[in-house]
């Protein structure tokens, strides 16, 4: 969603469905923060809400990064 300014917006919603402990909803933050961080300069003017569905493991970051690293490039299209 556009918002009007000369910066991007991130807001993320991790629930104890994705990851059961605290430590793993923190780690799966951070990991969007930083994907987030990198695609930034592309995303001005956006508001991002990012919401991860489906159960995450450690195991599966590196998958989970390149596929919003993707959806993100959609959204700057």
């Amino acid at each position: 969603m556009a918002n009007g300014s000369a910066f991007a917006r991130l807001g993320i919603v991790v629930s104890k469905r994705v990851a059961r402990r605290a430590v793993d909803r923190s780690y799966v933050r951070r990991l969007i923060r930083e994907t987030f961080r990198r695609e930034q300069q592309k995303l001005i003017g956006f508001d991002i809400l990012v919401r991860p569905r489906r159960l995450f493991s450690r195991a599966d970051a590196q998958a989970a990064i390149s596929e919003l690293s993707s959806l993100l490039a959609a959204v700057s299209r």
